[in-house]
């Protein structure tokens, strides 16, 4: 059993929160065995295995400059890393002359905040030199690196049951619920601990480590950290990546202590890996929280404790989802492998996790993955919708011909969610285009007040209001020999409004329609983001602004205005001398405003196109012509009944029309096709 926390010193709140064992779960007894150490071997065969000796001397020549160089370790607490930042740039801090300066404006912070983040920062590059050393250990048997690993496991075993459980809001004790003791959070916890745990276990047997002070790390290290981990159980939320750190963590400790009922709370219990896999994963394999960073964040720690069961005799990989949690970012990718930024996301590439793959390619005998770790291959993507992860990806042609439209149509994702639905995000002529700008980071105000606002992405703003966290659904999707279509709807965002969006997407272009109903009359604006030079054919003259001074327009600069007076294009240019071309239709009280807002990064300025109406039901319509020149013919045809949008598109000899009946059921798109 884990040690409780004695009632003299603990408050009965985290008691109850601590008792809270397995009984919830269906899922039956493990058979766990526990031979010899090293159990956890596999963080050592992941270095050797890349280059044998070679990458051994390299593993102690490593360690020689750890114990030449030891880091000062830190005596307080850490604080939130994202804090050793510089606000105003977005830029991690450097230390310079023992002075915290940022690298981008020479500010020096020398507050306690910005310390004790620095000691975070010491804490992490101490916990991998800890494995970095025992890993040394078990290559060359110097007794040295093995003395240094229980120095830092000792140093932290005397200093842990000192501190007292924060977070990073600065609320202490019972207050800091997800908070952590050597850290501010409980994540940062679990992370370290595993690290820690598979360098006790790799030097367990070294004789640098006494029967006392064995006792002391196993009790007030590892045993304490579990204990403040699980102080909250029953309000935690057993379906996020805190979560699956956890489990990993506690899963870990369980094998290097040998501890049974570690392992089957960590993977069967109440919240443990098992009931994650069932419920945090989606049918297609994706992650809940919607966005591909947490994805591979969460697998990472799934990886870690599946690893820690094989290694005392339990085989997890066939267990629900777990695969498919590899094959489905395969088919996430732009076609140049870049991945898109999604709700709390970052620009990655698919590339970049082809290490992240030789695991599953050990696991599992799948061709994707063979592919994939061969080469850095995803093969010829198709087009798809994730109905519950609550994507649609529409896609046509390859290499150079490419284009890829994305529909974020469905679920929230969580904490990690943005206000976004029925965002669009589309790859043209080479590159990505319309763009999802991310988080940003968690530390700076931008995060909050521009990110997680719906104007940051290119949807529709209802009243100039961020929307509700709510989700969406897919409507209709179809995909043929010539074309793809998907409609999504997203009715609950705002109160009593009805939203749908239709995408047609055909070799060379794609058709765009969004459709906004309520009964009454809201402020409507429609936008568009993107990473090129932005020129309008209706004339605009400089608008003071601003638009709003709140909901992330006070972010929206270099305002210029026009009247729409009928059809127009906009044209999106790309320093290859090519461009995007964005046909509009836009209705006789309907504003044209241009503009720039924040990019990927916090002080880059990427532009804007907005369409804004007041109106109780109106529509957007727009064609984006993506042969490079322009030189499709696009035109709107008079509707048929309101609510009716009908588009001809003249591509060469080619005549495509698109029909779509946005008010009714159903939502299905017509197409058609013919040469005159």
């Amino acid at each position: 059993m884990i040690r409780r926390v004695r009632a003299a010193t603990a408050p009965v709140f985290m008691l109850l929160c601590g008792l809270a064992w397995s009984a919830s779960t269906n899922e039956p007894a493990a058979g766990f065995t526990f031979g010899p150490h090293p159990r956890l071997k596999y963080v050592l065969d992941d270095v050797t295995a890349r280059g044998g000796d070679v990458v051994a001397k390299r593993l102690v020549e490593e360690a020689e400059k750890i114990v030449a160089e030891p880091v000062s370790i830190p005596t307080e607490e850490g604080q939130w890393v994202f804090y050793y930042a510089c606000p105003d740039h977005n830029a991690t801090l450097q230390l310079k002359d023992g002075k915290h300066v940022c690298p981008r404006c020479g500010k020096v912070f020398d507050d306690e905040r910005t310390r004790k983040a620095y000691a975070t920062v010491l804490y992490d590059r101490v916990d991998q030199n800890a494995l970095t050393l025992a890993r040394a250990w078990q290559v060359s048997k110097r007794e040295v690196f093995a003395t240094e690993v229980v120095g830092i496991l000792d140093h932290y075993a005397r200093l842990y049951p000192g501190f007292q459980r924060h977070d990073r809001w600065g609320r202490r004790g019972i207050l800091a619920v997800i908070g952590g003791k050597r850290f501010c959070q409980g994540l940062d916890e679990a992370v370290s601990i595993i690290k820690l745990a598979q360098a006790y276990d790799l030097i367990y047997d070294s004789p640098a480590l006494t029967a006392e002070t064995r006792t002391r790390i196993e009790k007030d290290l590892f045993e304490a950290v579990v204990e403040s981990l699980y102080a909250f159980y029953l309000v935690a939320d057993g379906r996020n990546n805190h979560m699956t750190w956890y489990n990993a963590g506690v899963a870990t400790v369980g094998a290097a202590l040998g501890r049974a009922d570690l392992m089957e709370r960590a993977i069967m219990g109440s919240k443990g890996l098992l009931y994650q896999l069932r419920t945090s994963v989606t049918a297609e394999g994706l992650w809940y929280e919607g966005t591909i960073a947490y994805h591979f964040y969460a697998l990472q720690a799934i990886v870690e404790t599946v690893r820690a069961a094989g290694a005392c005799g339990v085989d997890l990989r066939n267990s629900q989802g777990l695969k498919q949690m590899f094959l489905a970012p395969l088919t996430l990718s732009y076609p140049d492998g870049q991945l898109p930024a999604l709700n709390d996301g970052d620009r990655s590439s698919i590339k970049g996790y082809r290490e992240f793959y030789a695991y599953a390619a050990q696991a599992w005998d799948d061709p994707a993955i063979r592919l994939f770790t061969a080469n850095g291959d995803t093969g010829q993507l198709q087009s798809q919708v994730y109905q519950d992860a609550g994507l649609a990806y529409l896609r046509r042609g390859s290499g150079d011909k490419a284009i890829t439209a994305i529909l974020d149509f469905g679920q929230h994702g969580g904490h990690h969610g943005h206000p976004d639905k029925l965002n669009l995000m589309l790859y043209a002529l080479g590159r990505e285009v319309f763009f999802d700008p991310g988080r940003l980071t968690y530390s700076c105000p931008e995060y909050e007040t521009w990110a997680r606002q719906t104007v940051a992405h290119n949807t529709v703003v209802v009243g100039r209001e961020t929307q509700a966290p709510q989700d969406g659904t897919c409507l209709s999707f179809t995909s043929t020999s010539r074309w793809s279509a998907v409609v999504g709807e997203a009715n609950q965002v705002y109160p009593g409004v009805g939203q749908r969006r239709a995408l047609v997407l055909a070799d060379r272009f794609l058709a765009d329609a969004f459709s906004v109903e309520s009964g009454e009359n809201h402020m409507l604006d429609w936008l568009l983001h993107a990473s090129a030079e932005l020129t309008v054919s209706t004339n605009v003259v400089k608008e003071k602004g601003p638009l709003y001074d709140r909901a992330g327009y006070q972010y929206l600069k270099d305002l210029q205005t026009a009247a729409a007076g009928g059809a127009f294009h906009a044209d999106w240019k790309f320093q290859d001398g090519r461009f995007l071309r964005t046909w509009l239709f836009p209705g006789r009280d309907v504003a044209v405003i241009t503009g720039t807002g924040i990019g990927y990064e916090l002080d880059s300025r990427v532009p804007f196109l907005m369409l804004r109406m007041v109106a109780s039901r109106g529509d957007f319509v727009a064609v984006h012509d993506a042969t490079g020149d322009g030189s499709l013919r696009v035109e709107r045809l008079p509707a048929k009944a309101p609510g009716d949008i009908r588009l001809r598109v003249r591509d060469g000899n080619e005549e495509w029309s698109v029909e779509w009946d946005a008010a009714n059921a159903p939502a299905r798109v017509n197409v058609g096709v013919r040469v005159p």
